[in-house]
C-alpha cells in the first residue's frame, strides 16, 4: 500500500507524463509504444475518456490526418462555395 508523500507523487507525475505523451504522440503518431503508454497512463489518472476520445484510444491518434485550422480545408462550410 502507498503512503500518502508516494500517493501525492504519482498523482503529480501522471498529468504531466499524459501531457508529454499527448505532445510526443502530435509528432509521432505511428508509435505503438507510446500510444499504449498514454493509455496506460490514462486508465491510471482513473479518467480514460476524459484525457482523449474513447474511439480515438481505439484507432490510434489519426486525428492528426484530418486538416488543421489553418489550413484552407479545415474552414470550408459544407454547402458553400
Amino acid at each position: 500500500m502507498m503512503n500518502h508523500e508516494q500517493m501525492n507523487k504519482r498523482l503529480y507525475s501522471l498529468p504531466f507524463m499524459q501531457h508529454e505523451l499527448r505532445l510526443y504522440l502530435d509528432t509521432h503518431p505511428e508509435d505503438k509504444r507510446a500510444l499504449d503508454a498514454y493509455r496506460r497512463v490514462c486508465e491510471a489518472m482513473g479518467h480514460c475518456c476524459c484525457c482523449v476520445d474513447t474511439e480515438m484510444l481505439k484507432n490510434g491518434w489519426g486525428w492528426i490526418d484530418d486538416p488543421w485550422p489553418w489550413q484552407a480545408e479545415a474552414n470550408i462550410i459544407e454547402g458553400e462555395e
